[in-house]
């Protein structure tokens, strides 16, 4: 049974509309030259070359296997690129359609069991594995050129932003805008969660670009994508190609990243304060806590520096209900992972701990006693001077990366040196950004901490108390000794 083989990848199909029709015809008519019907054809419409994981492909060595196409049977494939696009790949198919029998024809050229046909054949496809390659970096170099002219090579269609498709950049869609900065406010300023931010978009009714209510992986996104505050980061991801519909994705490292300035929608303080908060609200989840612990996620042990953590202890009744008890621990206590590292603090009632650490607060409030009886380790310090000197160091890099991209525009630079020094720009523009990120921190984290006075002297239901806490600008530190334990404020 004579056979054709044909394949075309959609990448292909798009750039140059070389389709399967033109290859099957000149197959045929191959076969018509030589005086042979056609049995069979397979057919890989949208598959890539690059893999030989492919349906029809498959279907063909299967076939060679069962000896369904066997012993001189002809299979006719148009070149040898269309088989694969990796020579090994290429000579392990010749060497399926070798073992059982058949004979392997192109349209573009023969191919025989000679010495110099295997040559031949083998020239071929190190070609096309060249030319794949070729392909690939070239259209890589095209778009990191129109990266570092200052443009978006691709629309994402980010929300809360416009396309301008003459200058291929983002402008902001002022209305949209407006739903930007509500998320961030409901954030920063309303401490709200994702989940209670995307319930309160629908209770406006607000919607995204879909006209359909947001999810909480989009007000995610829109939290935690750099764009709001101005940045927009391309090539932060690495993507490689692992099977015919399988990718591999990854961070690609900072030095490789090509940065664009957009129009902001929120500055760059609301944007950090907005992950800090992130962090607040994931480390202070109550998940499926079924009771409401007031300092659950905000105390700390002082002898390991871990965090506590709340647990219900079930004290059993022959005759009666179990009794419930509601502790704070220190994990290392009772995980088996920190048997070598356990560090002695013993299980502290929370509902006891919970109400010792409200009446001292309203002790304060009510100036009754003064914060600083409570306060230890008060090592705080003013970054102000680092930060401002990192944000100037960050504006003359940021001043030469465009000075860059213009010599590059006016050809006084070739594009190998303008990458090379954009790259190092940007590995040092990453690198202060990181160190402004944790000193931000610290900064905020040291600054003369406000008591709220009338709050915690008007609070009266649990939601009111825990939102105090949850703003408390000092760690909670406990430790638990025998029948004593002693609480205290840190910075």
């Amino acid at each position: 049974m004579h056979v054709i083989y044909a394949r075309v990848s959609t990448e292909e199909q798009a750039k140059t509309g070389y389709g399967i029709n033109s290859q099957l015809e000149a197959c045929r008519s191959k076969f018509s030259e030589m005086g042979l019907f056609v049995g069979k054809e397979y057919i890989d419409d949208g598959y890539s070359g690059e893999f030989i994981d492919r349906p029809e492909m498959d279907k063909l060595r299967n076939d060679l296997y069962s000896g369904l196409v066997g012993k001189n049977d002809y299979i006719c494939v148009y070149d040898p690129d269309r088989l694969a696009r990796n020579l090994t790949h290429i000579l392990l198919i010749a060497d399926d359609i070798e073992r059982a029998g058949a004979k392997l024809t192109f349209v573009t050229g023969d191919y025989d069991v000679s010495p110099e046909g295997k040559l031949f054949f083998s020239i071929r496809g190190a070609i096309a594995a060249f030319e794949k390659a070729k392909i690939r970096e070239r259209t890589t170099r095209g778009k990191r050129t129109k990266a570092m002219e200052g443009k978006i090579v691709q629309n994402s269609q980010p929300y809360g932003f416009d396309w301008d498709i003459e200058k291929s950049l983002y402008t902001i869609n002022e209305p949209e805008g407006e739903v930007v900065a509500l998320i961030y406010s409901l954030c920063v300023n309303n401490k709200l969660g994702i989940y209670r931010i995307t319930d309160e978009l629908r209770k406006r009714n607000l919607l995204n670009k879909e006209n359909k209510p947001f999810s909480a992986s989009h007000i995610n996104d829109i939290l935690k994508k750099p764009m709001y505050c101005g940045e927009y980061h391309q090539f932060y991801l690495s993507c490689k190609q692992i099977g015919q519909r399988k990718v591999k994705t990854t961070k690609a490292p900072l030095e490789k990243h090509v940065l664009i300035d957009i129009p902001p929608i929120v500055s760059r303080e609301i944007w950090e304060q907005a992950q800090q908060q992130l962090a607040v609200n994931q480390s202070i989840s109550k998940r499926n806590t079924q009771h409401n612990y007031l300092l659950q996620g905000i105390l700390y042990c002082p002898l390991c520096n871990r965090k506590l953590t709340a647990t219900v202890c079930h004290g059993k009744r022959k005759n009666s209900d179990d009794v419930l008890y509601f502790y704070y621990f220190c994990i290392s206590e009772s995980n088996a992972n920190y048997k070598r590292q356990r560090c002695g603090n013993r299980r502290i009632q929370a509902d006891y701990l919970d109400s010792q650490v409200w009446d001292t607060l309203k002790l304060i409030a009510s100036g009754q006693t003064d914060i600083s009886n409570y306060i230890k380790n008060d090592n705080s310090k003013d970054y102000s001077n680092e930060i401002l000197q990192m944000n100037t160091q960050k504006e003359a890099l940021l001043q030469r990366k465009i000075g860059i991209v213009q010599w590059f525009k006016d050809g006084m630079i070739d594009n190998p040196t303008a990458t090379k020094q954009i790259n190092d720009l940007n590995k040092e523009i990453a690198n202060i950004d990181l160190s402004l990120s944790h000193l931000s921190i610290i900064h905020n984290k040291n600054k003369p901490a406000e008591i709220p006075i009338n709050d915690i002297l008007q609070a009266t239901t649990f939601e009111q108390k825990r939102s105090i806490m949850l703003q408390f600008s000092y760690k909670i530190f406990v430790v638990k000794t025998e029948d004593q334990f002693e609480f205290w404020f840190e910075r």
